[in-house]
């Protein structure tokens, strides 16, 4: 299995208290691969300048990053945003970075005729994919930054302190939006670009990223009552029932 197999397929085994802080400091501090890295595996390479991969919610952080290694790889990659003109600019800065195989189509994972018009955009332009990154996500609270800022805690420094609950709100608009993001955004992106998918020997793939949330560990977060507690361990039973 190749190494860019293997980031792609394998899960993480990270001990389950790593905070999340250490691995995106980890992932900032990385250089990204170079070519020299894969030199001797090109018989375990699949992919070509052929293969297409989607990332939803790619516009920056994790996301961003995704589509700067898989470019490099000499993938063609097709970044996304809500926003036409912030998705528009941040494709020409990777572009520029030396990755003429990034395109860019408008995305939001909340609207179906958003998702269906990508569908077809993809569906007239490269005939299908191969790869499907479902990143887009949210916070499902509301938080008080200004609060943690003036007790000289930072937003990073907040990850390591998991057992600091002030400053976190939440209500029934909150949750909403995050369960139409988190969940059913994955959701419709699945339903209209599964049919898309190439016949691959190699397998093409759907790789849903998911948060510490995704470990079900609630205890550093939520109260047991809480809407995102209920939200998080009904997850499963949603998808069964709607």
């Amino acid at each position: 299995m190749s190494l860019f197999q293997d980031s792609l397929l394998q899960p993480a085994k990270a001990k389950q208290e790593r905070s999340l802080t250490k691995l995106l400091m980890a992932m900032e501090a990385a250089p990204l691969a170079s070519a020299e890295d894969y030199n001797g595996l090109d018989e375990e390479k699949w992919w070509t300048e052929n293969t297409v991969a989607v990332v939803a919610g790619s516009s920056r952080g994790i996301g961003l990053e995704t589509v700067r290694h898989l470019a490099k790889q000499g993938l063609t990659v097709v970044l996304t945003a809500r926003n036409d003109a912030h998705g528009l600019a941040i494709t020409k800065s990777v572009v520029d970075e030396g990755y003429p195989n990034v395109h860019f189509h408008q995305l939001d994972v909340q609207s179906d005729q958003s998702v269906l018009l990508l569908a077809d955009w993809i569906q007239n332009k490269f005939g299908g994919i191969d790869i499907l990154i479902n990143n887009a996500a949210v916070i499902g609270a509301k938080i008080d930054w200004d609060l943690w800022e003036s007790r000289g805690i930072s937003r990073l420094g907040l990850l390591t302190n998991r057992s600091f609950i002030e400053g976190f709100g939440e209500d029934y608009n909150t949750a909403k939006t995050c369960l139409d993001i988190n969940y059913f955004g994955a959701k419709r992106m699945v339903k209209a670009l599964l049919p898309l998918l190439k016949p691959s020997s190699s397998g093409s793939r759907i790789v849903n990223v998911s948060s510490l949330g995704g470990l079900l560990q609630v205890k550093y977060f939520y109260d047991k009552n809480s809407i995102a507690f209920s939200a998080s361990v009904r997850m499963n039973s949603l998808g069964c029932i709607l």
